[in-house]
């Protein structure tokens, strides 16, 4: 099963930096797949090497002006990966997990984690857990006024009392 991951992990990382149109220095990523299949999303967000911000995985069709099909399709190739990566731990026995954190730089450096009961206790939606792992993980901080950084800011105020 190691075998398998580490090629399926280098497959995922592979995919999303034929994503990514310019020199980056960082990505984390984050896949969730509800019990069953019966739901999954991924995202990712990467640091540009030429002015060290993040950059969130849907903004590089705007920004960089992608084809909609183009985006589409490597979307869907990261989430296909993702998707095996689920089965490889169902079919060896290992208890599926609901949450998937990866990490790499351009250096090869690499960290994998895996979340339980995230989904299930349905505290969060997908964009609240996506904004919280992105602040929690790496640190960052939407703009303020925008969707993300209003759900950052309900969140700071509610679980950490800050704001």
């Amino acid at each position: 099963m190691e075998k398998e991951l580490a090629a399926l992990y280098n497959e995922l990382a592979n995919k999303i930096i034929e994503m990514i149109p310019t020199q980056w220095c960082k990505v984390y990523f984050l896949g969730e797949v509800e019990k069953g299949k019966l739901s999954w999303n991924s995202i990712f967000y990467y640091k540009d090497d030429s002015d060290e911000k993040f950059i969130r995985q849907d903004d590089i069709k705007y920004k960089y002006n992608m084809a909609k099909d183009i985006y589409d399709k490597m979307d869907d190739n990261i989430q296909d990966v993702m998707l095996k990566i689920y089965d490889c731990f169902i079919e060896n026995g290992q208890k599926p997990w609901e949450q998937l954190s990866m990490s790499f730089d351009s250096s090869g450096k690499f960290s994998i984690d895996l979340g339980y009961g995230i989904l299930s206790e349905g505290k969060y939606s997908q964009i609240d857990r996506e904004v919280i792992w992105a602040y929690n993980k790496f640190g960052y901080i939407p703009e303020k006024g925008t969707f993300f950084g209003r759900k950052l800011d309900n969140y700071l105020k509610s679980e950490k009392g800050i704001y």
